[in-house]
């Protein structure tokens, strides 16, 4: 599957990461190239008083302990490591970034950077003491997750392991279906138009550890769906489509339950009544949650 901008996609996930204090750019972050550590003093999730105002006279440190401690090392907390200084936004006073290769910068290698995702802080040379924000010159601590650039599969899931309370997100690259009412190649051929945004939906279907089976809705419903919040996203530059949910959100799974399997079809938008069940739905895609 060709590389592409997720969730993030205007997903659900993407959308609130931009929204915070800390965040990483590009998404997906291939961590082999460069990319940008980012940290927004103004936000209040840094609730970092004693960082605004930083300046380049007066510039912020990241600090940073996973995947790894950095390469580099971090310094003392009253003297970080020049090393360590970030980057003040040209454009926005309070955006603060460190441009690195993560694998690089780290020590580590991929799996190790995207399983463990980054843990940081940003801070005055000189962090100073006291066990609160209000007394040292420092932000809250973050955590950002690394999203892998898509796989070359027809469906790839990222995370790759997650529980059913945590994003998670499927890109459907459709030009490598076999089913031919859904590949693009096969519909020009017939003089028929490649499907594209809205028109495809997801059916999700979930079994509990108890063997309760829930889903979204019918198969044969899915298109009816008033305000169709199934309809999967596509990104037309690259040529994908993507869909992002927490499992136990979306399916409405009851307190005492866990989600432990995912049975994932991809649907067209449209009333399938008196249809062949291949014209309007793909074979079905199994995933199992937790870290089986």
């Amino acid at each position: 599957m060709r590389g592409l901008i997720t969730l993030i996609i205007s997903s659900i996930c993407c959308s609130q990461l931009w929204a915070q204090a800390a965040y990483v750019s590009p998404v997906p972050t291939n961590v082999n190239k460069l990319a940008k550590i980012y940290v927004d003093v103004s936000q209040p999730d840094c609730n970092c008083p004693n960082l605004q105002g930083a300046s380049q006279e007066d510039p912020l440190y990241m600090w940073t302990w996973s995947p790894s401690e950095p390469v580099v090392g971090n310094g003392m907390w009253d003297s970080s490591n020049e090393d360590m200084r970030m980057q003040q936004d040209a454009d926005n006073p309070n955006l603060w970034y460190m441009e690195v290769i993560i694998t690089d910068f780290y020590g580590v290698d991929d799996a190790t950077a995207y399983e463990n995702g980054l843990s940081y802080l940003a801070k005055k040379k000189d962090g100073l003491s006291g066990g609160s924000n209000e007394t040292e010159n420092k932000s809250n601590d973050f955590h950002v997750d690394l999203i892998a650039p898509p796989c070359e599969d027809k469906v790839c899931p990222h995370p790759q392991v997650i529980t059913d309370e945590d994003y998670f997100t499927l890109y459907y690259d459709i030009a490598q279906e076999s089913n031919s009412n859904f590949n693009p190649d096969s519909l020009i051929n017939i003089g028929m138009s490649p499907l594209v945004d809205g028109d495809v939906l997801i059916h999700i279907k979930g079994i509990t550890d108890f063997g309760s089976v829930l889903q979204n809705a019918s198969q044969s419903n899915v298109w009816a769906q008033l305000n169709n919040e199934y309809s999967l996203i596509w990104d037309e530059d690259q040529q994908v489509f993507y869909y992002t949910f927490i499992p136990r959100d979306l399916l409405s799974a009851a307190d005492d339950e866990t989600i432990v399997e995912l049975q994932i079809t991809f649907i067209k938008n449209t009333d399938p009544s008196g249809l062949l069940p291949n014209s309007w739905r793909t074979d079905r895609e199994t995933y199992y949650l937790g870290c089986n």
